[in-house]
């Protein structure tokens, strides 16, 4: 059963490369902060490309960031 997030905030970043191995396809995101994350997604992204992506943070306090649709 998934529980809805408590909380969605959208950000912008650019995409600065990709990884994949194993079927998995990590994203390596620059944010609008300065910070640098990774983010697993099954969809292309082009390098460069400026993206949209969703901080949820979840009611016990975890975050994560995901592309947004």
């Amino acid at each position: 059963m998934m529980r809805a997030p408590s909380s969605v905030e959208l950000i912008d970043a650019t995409v600065k490369s990709t990884h994949s191995d194993n079927g998995r396809t990590l994203y390596l995101v620059a944010l609008e902060t300065g910070s640098s994350i990774l983010v697993e997604d099954d969809l292309p992204h082009l390098i460069g490309a400026p993206a949209r992506l969703e901080r949820v943070t979840r009611e016990n306090g975890m975050v994560f960031y995901r592309f947004a649709k």
